[in-house]
């Protein structure tokens, strides 16, 4: 283990996490969704206040982990790391929005 102070804090957080696939293939579907369950595919059907075209050039999982490969290699400039780094923030927040819509639509959809 790499940072073994750090344990206690980082089992606290994995502990409260839950993955959204498993709920989302139980409780939803939109035909739009054309059988897929990217979060990319189902965002669309849970609302319009997400766009991830409108953050630079990192817009999937792909493009994430090739700017982060570009990111920390000794020869990027420093101009270029942090644009991939704010670009990346941005993608990973847009992310974050979209579990936090889709989850907040699960709940409605399974309260009902």
């Amino acid at each position: 283990m790499r940072f073994p102070e750090l344990a206690t804090r980082i089992n606290s957080v994995i502990d409260r996490l839950v993955d959204l696939l498993p709920i989302t293939r139980r409780h939803y579907y939109h035909p739009k969704m054309k059988g897929s369950f990217s979060i990319k595919v189902v965002l669309p059907t849970v609302t319009k206040e997400v766009d991830y075209d409108s953050i630079g050039e990192v817009h999937d999982g792909g493009a994430a982990s090739g700017a982060y490969l570009e990111m920390i290699k000794s020869n990027t400039t420093s101009g270029r790391r942090s644009t991939l780094e704010k670009d990346l923030r941005a993608y990973c927040g847009l992310d974050t929005i979209a579990m936090k819509y889709l989850l907040d639509k699960l709940c409605g959809s399974i309260d009902q």
